[in-house]
């Protein structure tokens, strides 16, 4: 991983702790669901590469803050592919719309208006859940003292 400036190490650690405190989060030892969500929450704003260098410096600034790493977690590397993986079908879908395909043209009107008697339709299968690829975000209770 490339050298991170001090400077864009320290706005990188100060976003982020704002974005927790706003949200009831702790930044200091951050659970890596938070950091995931937190890559989430950039995903609109940053590409996967500068998200990935975000994590990393957040990162540096945890471990100067305390001794875990956060985003050596297996969730956090699932969520960057994630991340990189919808960009490149934004991309891929976007191609797919020319010019040609979004031009309004009238249809033809056919001269058979007969319709075919309506078949049954056939049961639909179930929906199956499934577990989901985002993290819930869950403020830790305080206990009183």
């Amino acid at each position: 991983m490339a050298r991170i400036p001090k400077r864009a190490q320290d706005k990188a650690w100060q976003t982020f702790t704002e974005w927790c405190v706003s949200r009831g989060l702790n930044p200091v030892p951050a659970h890596p669901w938070t950091l995931a969500a937190y890559a989430l929450a950039l995903e609109d704003q940053e590409k996967p590469g500068d998200i990935r260098k975000t994590l990393h410096a957040i990162a540096k600034a945890h471990l100067e803050k305390s001794r875990s790493r956060p985003d050596r977690n297996p969730l956090i590397e699932r969520t960057l592919k994630m991340i990189e993986t919808r960009k490149d079908m934004r991309e891929q879908k976007s191609e797919l719309f020319d010019d040609d395909l979004t031009k309004t043209e009238k249809p033809k009107k056919s001269r058979k208006a007969k319709k075919a008697p309506a078949k049954p339709e056939a049961p639909k299968p179930k929906v199956l859940r499934t577990l989901s690829t985002t993290p819930k975000l869950v403020s830790r209770r305080r206990l009183s003292k």
